[in-house]
């Protein structure tokens, strides 16, 4: 758990350090060139990045309420631990499998003058699509 709350500030200081230093080194890291560079990804590695980002956060809230479960007084004996360890990655791994295959999109339907959205439809799709 620790881990996975590191991981998370640790990769935000990283992107925006990336980020900010971009134009200096002549990178694209911008929201456009981003989904532009990951939709040319072939499908597969695009659910695998998917569950490598979703996995952690899965984890983390998964971790997070055996905690609060252990709060209680309840599930400590070393059975029990155990038990709930196995029950928290194999929830955080299927939690991940479903994020990676299904994603919200914005689809813009027109665009009005100046680059202004006139008309923004959400879809609901999965990644195999």
């Amino acid at each position: 758990m620790r881990i996975t709350g590191a991981i998370f500030p640790g990769a935000l200081y990283v992107f925006g350090t990336a980020y900010l230093a971009a134009p200096l080194f002549g990178w694209y890291l911008g929201s456009l060139d981003i989904a532009a560079a990951f939709g040319t990804l072939p499908t597969a590695a695009k659910a695998v990045a998917k569950f490598v980002l979703a996995w952690p956060f899965a984890f983390h809230h998964s971790i997070g309420l055996r905690c609060l479960v252990w709060d209680t007084g309840r599930q400590l004996s070393n059975t029990q631990v155990n038990r709930t360890g196995l029950v928290v990655v194999g929830v955080s791994t299927v939690a991940a499998l479903v994020s990676a295959m299904l994603y919200y999109g914005l689809r813009v339907r027109e665009m009005g003058e100046a680059g202004c959205v006139r008309k923004i439809h959400w879809r609901f799709a999965t990644v195999l699509i």
